[in-house]
């Protein structure tokens, strides 16, 4: 009866969780798409750039906590104690404290009026980012993945109704990081409404149990969450202060594609675990051998994603973008060379922090940044955005490596069925 139980919300949440990425995924590249197809490189570039400080920002603001959290809540200690509550005293204090330091860094930035303030609007989009999150991690951890998986399609249909409406009345890129705010902000109060219907209500704890309830305690998934942040969004400032926004525009927009190709790991790699565990659930004991040729699934997907995007990049971009983006081919495909390497890495990573190896993803990542910024500073100046393209292969193919070296030793080093 247990693993019938078991075996059937599993699927359910798996099947619920896939949708809401979907529509998350699709509606990120449509909304990206839009922007490139009807806004010049120079803006593009813009909004490239804003986002990366905004996906910097959201994991500046979680310090981990939303995945300790939801963690506590799948436990049942969200029945008894309020850890939402905790959750989002926590994060939006965060939020407040980010925000304001983007404001006042965008102001020595750039003396751009345009990028000032797309930047300054979607910094403040955090605030309402944060609650429909932390309503996200409550659902999640509860198990109602219905509400969970709506508040995801709402709020991803809204970005593309945006970009729609902006490109048919003739709005600038700033305009749309208004529009977006506001609809941000109406998510959010509808968010807290539907929590109310469904978990409770949401409340503001006082800030010194916010964070010493949670501060200690996500420290570990709060350094992971930021060295891999690091690894993945270095190469988009750098780009930025190197070459301008124009190349950034056009760097960026190979940089969603593969982005959004990499992410199609995670519903691979998440079911992936039971077959490389001694016994399911968390903390389980790692069973290597087993690791290394399960790994072989998410190479062979890397492969091939990677060779449909480098025989279609040239007649994608002509296609969809024209002559304009013609610089986002070479760098595109210099990217799609990173596919193979990241779903193995991030399938490996996954693997290792669910049975506890966080020491070992600790070091993986740390290297991949510092092999990241220090490729960059060395071929950007010299090759422009295909350098940043080829420094990005290069930090994910060392941590594939140090992952495969690592589950290799323990095999090594460990008696298995």
């Amino acid at each position: 009866m247990t693993g019938t139980y078991f075996s059937r919300h599993l699927w359910r949440n798996a099947g619920a969780v896939t949708v809401a990425l979907a529509f998350s995924l699709g509606s990120h590249a449509v909304f990206f798409y839009i922007l490139a197809r009807f806004f010049c490189p120079a803006d593009y570039g813009i909004v490239t750039m804003a986002f990366a400080m905004l996906f910097v920002g959201s994991t500046i603001v979680s310090l981990g906590s939303e995945t300790y959290g939801v963690r506590l809540i799948a436990a049942g200690v969200g029945h008894s104690s309020p850890v939402a509550d905790l959750l989002l005293t926590f994060q939006l204090l965060n939020a407040v404290a980010v925000t304001l330091a983007i404001l006042s860094t965008v102001a020595f930035w750039t003396s751009s009026v345009m990028e000032r303030g797309f930047i300054s609007v979607m910094a403040i989009s955090l605030i309402p980012d944060t609650i429909s999150s932390v309503v996200g991690a409550s659902f999640y951890g509860r198990e109602r993945f219905i509400p969970y998986t709506a508040l995801i399609v709402i709020s991803s249909c809204a970005m593309v109704v945006v970009a729609v409406m902006a490109v048919m009345s003739g709005a600038s890129i700033l305009a749309i990081g208004a529009a977006l705010l506001v609809l941000k902000s109406i998510i959010a109060v509808l968010a807290i409404g539907v929590h109310r219907r469904h978990a409770g209500p949401l409340r503001l704890v006082t800030p010194g149990l916010a964070y010493g309830s949670l501060a200690r305690q996500s420290l570990p998934y709060f350094v992971i969450s930021v060295l891999a942040t690091i690894h993945m969004k270095v190469d988009i400032p750098m780009v930025r202060v190197m070459r301008g926004t124009a190349e950034l525009g056009l760097y960026g927009l190979a940089a969603m594609v593969v982005n959004a190709a990499a992410a199609g790991i995670r519903p691979l790699s998440t079911p992936l675990f039971p077959a490389v565990a001694r016994e399911g659930g968390v903390g389980a004991v790692l069973h290597p051998s087993r690791a290394l040729r399960t790994l072989l699934i998410p190479l062979a997907a890397g492969i091939g994603a990677g060779i449909v995007i480098i025989v279609l990049a040239g007649p994608m971009i002509s296609a969809f973008l024209g002559s304009e983006y013609a610089g986002s081919i070479q760098p595109l495909r210099i990217l799609a060379l990173f596919l193979p390497s990241v779903f193995v890495s991030s399938t490996a990573i996954r693997i290792m922090m669910a049975c506890g190896k966080t020491q070992p993803v600790v070091r993986i990542l740390a290297v991949n940044c510092v092999v990241n910024i220090v490729a960059n500073l060395v071929l950007i100046p010299r090759a422009g955005i295909n350098g940043a393209a080829l420094s990005t292969v290069l930090s994910s193919a060392a941590g594939a490596l140090q992952s495969v070296i690592f589950l290799t030793q323990l095999a090594r080093s460990t008696r298995e069925p």
